[in-house]
């Protein structure tokens, strides 16, 4: 997928140091920061699941701890 990316100035220059800073690609710098969001995002989404399910299976216990 193609896209157009519209920066300000002061984030396309700090994207532009951060990519020289690390040796790689401007373009390479965006796609790792965009993998990184959608896997903490990915995280968190499975972490609420699983809070979820545990609230469910242990009621008891979480209102215990909650006194």
């Amino acid at each position: 997928m193609a896209m157009t990316l519209r920066l300000d100035e002061a984030t396309a220059d700090a994207l532009r140091d951060q990519a020289q800073s690390d040796g790689r690609s401007v373009h390479q710098t965006v796609l790792i920061a965009i993998d990184e969001y959608l896997a903490r995002h990915r995280r968190s989404r499975q972490i609420d699941a699983l809070a979820r399910e545990a609230a469910s299976d242990y009621p008891d216990v979480l209102r215990r701890l909650g006194e």
